[in-house]
């Protein structure tokens, strides 16, 4: 419907549970729907965190490329905080690692060094990856500021905005539209 909209391509993220990875059928349940919707696979996140990934590695492995194959994209959720194995991260089909919000929180409440080295450490194993990296749980301005100072791609949190209605994303994403086709007018009438 967003793209009938004329809105820009939007990536739907859905986080999956463990028992869902430990479905036989999840596959092909996810293809089906991606089928009958038209939704482009590329459009469409799935998030499953360290700790779901580590009860059956080899299980949630297989599931992870059957999609993979598909376009479908992966993030390994609140990374840092389970049972971070450096040996399996460059094996994994993700394409996105999410910096657990625990890290975020510390950057302004007194333990931030630590934190900042952490989060450096992950962002510079990540690029090193080709992987994109979140952070999550931005609820304050320096936060956001810190964490895109410490390389991180993408910022995720109520500080940046709240979960909402499809039908008032579909007014902010049709506003940032208009607003980048005229920034995008006057930088082309500048340059001529």
């Amino acid at each position: 419907q967003w793209e009938d909209l004329g809105l820009p391509r939007v990536i739907v993220t859905v986080n999956l549970s463990a028992s869902q990875i430990r479905d036989p059928g999840m596959g092909r349940s996810i293809k089906t729907i991606l089928t009958d919707t038209g939704m482009a696979p590329q459009r469409l996140l799935l998030e499953i965190t360290e700790s779901t990934l580590i009860s059956d590695l080899d299980r949630g492995t297989r599931f992870m490329n059957e999609l993979v194959a598909e376009g479908v994209y992966f993030a390994l959720d609140d990374f840092g905080v389970g049972y971070s194995s450096l040996s399996y991260l460059g094996h994994l089909p993700v394409h996105s690692l999410k910096i657990d919000r625990s890290f975020i929180s510390e950057l302004l409440n007194g333990s931030g060094s630590r934190s900042e080295t952490t989060i450096k450490a992950i962002v510079g194993l990540a690029h090193a990856l080709d992987l994109h990296v979140v952070a999550e749980g931005i609820e304050t301005r320096g936060q956001m500021e810190r964490a895109k100072r410490l390389g991180c791609d993408t910022l995720q949190g109520f500080w940046l905005g709240r979960p909402m209605p499809a039908r008032d994303f579909e007014a902010l994403l049709a506003r940032r539209e208009r607003q980048t086709a005229v920034r995008d007018a006057r930088f082309a009438a500048d340059s001529v």
